[in-house]
């Protein structure tokens, strides 16, 4: 007996799609950025909440801010370089702390110091950690446990 043809339709039925996603952030970017945030910028909260509300940074808050966030932006780097750096800036700004305290807070040229240090080692770190993250694909949580 010879086969019949089908007679079903051989292409596939269109199914209809719902809404498409929205794509997100690739993981390196997302560990980058969540990096950004909780690394290097929410130490400086204080600083920005003073700035907001004052609407000046006073010689104290400024430099132990300074002195605090080099040695530990230094000492969570791989680089020598910027560990060393931050070492040497922490010390600076920890003597122009104690002097601004001695001197009632009135060494105001520390307060311009102290931000171009802040914004320096963001910066660089900001640097390292896009190259940490995003380049080599490491994970801001090292404990975490995605490949």
């Amino acid at each position: 007996m010879a086969e019949q043809p089908s007679t079903v339709d051989a292409t596939p039925a269109k199914i209809p799609r719902g809404p498409r996603k929205i794509p997100g952030l690739p993981d390196p970017w997302q560990h980058f950025f969540l990096c950004m945030i909780l690394h290097i910028l929410l130490p400086l909260l204080p600083l920005g909440i003073e700035w907001w509300s004052r609407g000046k940074l006073s010689t104290e808050n400024a430099t132990v801010v300074a002195s605090l966030y080099a040695i530990g932006l230094g000492g969570s780097s791989r680089s020598r370089l910027l560990f060393g750096l931050g070492i040497v800036v922490s010390i600076i700004f920890a003597v122009a702390y104690g002097r601004s305290l001695a001197e009632n807070g009135s060494l105001r040229e520390s307060v311009s110091f102290a931000e171009a240090a802040i914004a320096f080692m963001l910066l660089c770190h900001a640097g390292e950690r896009y190259n940490r993250h995003v380049a080599e694909r490491a994970p801001f949580w090292e404990f975490s446990d995605e490949e």
